[in-house]
């Protein structure tokens, strides 16, 4: 009985399919920047949308890094301090 096989060889086609239009869809509309203009808007500065600029639309890359790194030592910090702060509370 090859029904099975035949079922799932065309579901794992299906999802190959489905799978590359969703990555290539995903690709086109980051592509875009759509989504820093969805989450700030094309009227506000927000750091999502600034890091986008500097990286994609004036292709400053060191520039976009630096402020991308300080940015994520802005919020790991914190959060450090805070879990350290925790366990010392617990211990």
């Amino acid at each position: 009985n090859r029904a099975p096989a035949k079922a799932l060889a065309t579901v794992n086609a299906a999802s190959e399919r489905v799978h590359g239009f969703v990555a290539r869809e995903a690709e086109r509309i980051l592509d875009r920047g759509a989504i820093p203009a969805l989450l700030g808007g094309l009227d506000t500065q927000m750091i999502g949308r600034a890091l986008f600029d500097e990286f994609f639309i004036n292709r400053d890359w060191p520039l976009a890094s630096a402020v991308a790194t300080v940015l994520l030592f802005v919020i790991v910090l914190p959060l450090m301090v805070f879990q350290r702060g925790q366990e010392r509370a617990h211990a």
